[in-house]
C-alpha cells in the first residue's frame, strides 16, 4: 500500500490512457447512436411525406404503374 502513496509516473501516465480510451469509446459510440437516430427521423420523415402526398393527390394523378401511364389517358 505504501507503493501507491508515492508519485509514480507510470500510474499517472497508465490513468491518464485509460481515461481517454474509455472517454474516447464512448464519444464514437454517442456520435453513432445519433447517426442512427438521425437515419431513423430522416426515413420516418420521408415515409410520412410520401405517405401523406399519396392520400392528398386525386385518384387521376396518381400513376398506374399496371398499364404504365396515369390513369387518365396520358
Amino acid at each position: 500500500m505504501a507503493i501507491l502513496l508515492t508519485f509514480n509516473s507510470i500510474l499517472q501516465v497508465l490513468a491518464a490512457f485509460v481515461i481517454f480510451f474509455f472517454g474516447y469509446t464512448v464519444l464514437m459510440a454517442l456520435v453513432l447512436i445519433s447517426f442512427f437516430i438521425a437515419a431513423g427521423l430522416y426515413k420516418g420523415a420521408r415515409m410520412i411525406q410520401v405517405y401523406a402526398t399519396r392520400f392528398s393527390c386525386p385518384r387521376s394523378a396518381v400513376f398506374n404503374f399496371s398499364r404504365g401511364a396515369t390513369s387518365h389517358g396520358d
